[in-house]
């Protein structure tokens, strides 16, 4: 299956696309290549599909899964707040040359008799390690610890060979 994937801190950044393969319906593993504010993401996953039901009208498919993703790229802060920025402006206060991510997250997918499929998903993006760090804003370096972050995905996508 071919996907295009959207959302916030998605395995693939803020966009991308996958190409997975379903051995079976309760399994799809893929990898995918995107993009986030600060450079490309590489990423890998693999989806188990405990509930998976067929409909006999609008959709073959419909399914609850869970996700577990690797990505990795460069990072920045978004730092939004000008009350504690002393300059007034906006971005960010610190960036990674590199961060592995793992992320889990809860899917939902349909996918139609014609291949079609819709994507949702949500979880978190847990930092496993990082690689060159940089601070950007000097007096505001102090909060740099990178977190769990939560994440949200919402992917469109083609199957080939139904």
């Amino acid at each position: 299956m071919l996907e295009l994937r959207t959302g916030v801190a998605t395995v693939v950044g803020l966009f991308g696309a996958t190409a997975s393969f379903d051995p079976w319906s309760r399994l799809c593993l893929g990898a995918g290549l995107g993009a986030n504010s600060s450079g490309a993401q590489l990423a890998a996953f693999g989806r188990v599909r405990p509930l998976v039901f067929m409909g006999k009208r609008w959709a073959r498919l419909h399914a609850v899964g869970l996700e577990l993703g690797y990505s990795t790229g460069p990072f920045s802060n978004a730092f939004i707040d000008s009350r504690a920025d002393p300059s007034g402006g906006s971005g960010p206060t610190y960036s990674y040359d590199r961060v592995h991510w793992l992320q889990p997250q809860i899917t939902y997918e349909t996918r139609s008799y014609r291949g079609f499929n819709l994507l949702a998903g949500i979880g978190v993006e847990i930092p496993l390690a990082t690689q060159g760090y940089h601070c950007l804003k000097e007096e505001l370096c102090a909060e740099n610890e990178i977190g769990v972050l939560p994440t949200f995905t919402v992917g469109l996508g083609w199957a080939i060979g139904l």
